[in-house]
């Protein structure tokens, strides 16, 4: 489609994780993606990266609210507390639009929620603008 994107993933669940790789595949998207199965590992890669200058930091994060050891909102605070960071868009992937977080999650600037199961003309609708994607 138009560019490759680095997209971060945060998921635990290897399904949702195949499921959002086959939409990343289907919007051209797939080339640069990395996979992190809970928030401590995510933060760890995105600090590990501010730290090395010619590390690139992700175009797109897709973090899921549900993760072991560090919950997405953490995740989601952390990345907002740092300036190279806060312009990062983050999506959220969820099982459900009524979760009780949503105005914090709104405050904290997310780009869009995505709800399982996915289709990637939610995908598409959501992510345009950030990875330079035409919706269809």
């Amino acid at each position: 489609m138009a560019r490759s994107a680095r997209v971060l993933m945060v998921e635990d669940n290897m399904d949702d994780v195949f499921q959002v790789k086959r939409v990343l595949k289907a919007c051209g998207l797939l080339e640069d993606l990395t996979v992190v199965r809970d928030g401590s590992e995510a933060i760890d890669l995105l600090a590990n990266s501010l730290k090395d200058a010619s590390a690139d930091l992700p175009d797109l994060v897709i973090l899921d609210l549900n993760l072991p050891k560090m919950s997405g909102l953490e995740v989601l605070q952390w990345i907002r507390a740092d300036h190279r960071l806060r312009e990062v868009p983050v999506v959220i992937l969820t099982g459900t639009r009524e979760d009780s977080s949503l105005i914090e999650l709104h405050r904290l600037g997310v780009l869009g929620y995505l709800v399982k199961p996915l289709t990637s003309k939610d995908f598409v609708r959501t992510v345009a603008g950030c990875v330079s994607l035409e919706p269809s």
